[in-house]
């Protein structure tokens, strides 16, 4: 699940209990606190979530103190976190789209302009799905670069990328910096 605190996207209570289920499925002798680091919440909130899913029969907790506590999911706390990894899934899925056709559209502004053959400047989640929705426009990518020399070398989809010094050899009409 998300490990990180975003600036647009804040995780509903849907995604907390979905990163709580997750997390119990995994590890079931784990702590509140562990289970509040992962879901990005305080444990006071694990323990009110803990408790509702106990009521709605989702979760089992056994144990006398905090050191031999363990959760279980039961056959319907199963099938809630599957549900709910589900509707994520399609959420996430709809914004990739969105954010794929938003990239098709200002490619295509760029390929009006008389740009053709590109360089993406960072190789990472943004500019793979620059990549790939470049495939749908008539501009081609013709090198990805970045200043991590860790990734200089490594593939992304079929491409190979190069340090930032690369850029002049390719003889790009544009960078694009992702």
């Amino acid at each position: 699940m998300v490990s990180k605190k975003y600036g647009f996207f804040k995780p509903s209570k849907q995604y907390h209990l979905l990163s709580v289920l997750t997390e119990i499925e995994g590890k079931p002798f784990t702590t509140q606190r562990a289970l509040g680091q992962q879901a990005l919440v305080s444990s006071t909130m694990v323990n009110n979530y803990i408790s509702e899913m106990e009521i709605e029969g989702f979760v089992t907790a056994n144990g006398s103190t905090n050191r031999n506590f363990n959760y279980h999911l039961t056959v319907a706390g199963v099938n809630r976190r599957n549900e709910l990894f589900f509707q994520c899934s399609r959420e996430i899925i709809q914004l990739y789209g969105s954010m794929k056709q938003e990239f098709k559209s200002r490619l295509e502004e760029h390929y009006k302009s008389g740009i053709r053959r590109v360089v993406l400047f960072g190789a990472a989640e943004t500019g793979e799905l620059l990549y790939i929705t470049s495939k749908e426009t008539g501009i081609e990518v013709i090198g990805i670069v970045d200043n991590d020399t860790n990734k200089h070398g490594k593939k992304v989809l079929d491409m190979v990328i190069q340090p930032p010094s690369a850029i002049g050899a390719l003889k790009p009409d544009a960078v694009i910096i992702t």
